[in-house]
């Protein structure tokens, strides 16, 4: 068995035990025989598969999130604030997807952005699309149902 089997079988007993149901791992995620999807992950991994969302998704976050992590944000005034929280929000509108490049210019610093957003969120935010839960397994993993 090699080492990714291996880590995989782990990953399934944990879930196995956790649901009190047999899982059946597709190469992504663990079917349980109820129908539902979870990603088994560790925390390293949790983290690295958030922000990869994270910054695939930049231009949806809150408005004000992101100019909080502007560059010089602490200089404007209020009225330069509200100006330019309505115009990123009107460009969200306008631009979504195409927007992720701009937002990403006006992040001052990405890996506190990323952070800020796991802290405020959690993982299970940017990973369980079916309903934003982590749940700790035992062994230092956690599952994330996806559907």
């Amino acid at each position: 068995m090699t080492n990714e089997q291996l880590n995989e079988s782990k990953k399934a007993s944990a879930l196995c035990a956790f649901l009190g149901e047999q899982v059946n791992f597709n190469g992504a995620t663990y079917e349980t025989e109820s129908g539902a999807e979870y990603e088994v992950l560790t925390d390293s991994e949790a983290t690295e598969k958030a922000k990869e969302y994270i910054l695939d998704s930049l231009w949806a976050f809150n408005a004000d999130f992101i100019l909080r992590h502007s560059a010089n944000y602490e200089t404007l005034t209020n009225d330069e604030y509200d100006s330019a929280l309505d115009a990123l929000k009107q460009a969200q509108e306008r631009g979504a997807e195409s927007l992720n490049g701009l937002v990403r210019c006006l992040i001052q610093d990405m890996d506190d952005f990323i952070a800020d957003a796991i802290c405020e969120d959690g993982l299970g935010h940017f990973i369980a699309f079916y309903d934003g839960a982590e749940i700790e397994l035992d062994g230092g993993l956690f599952a994330y149902r996806v559907n």
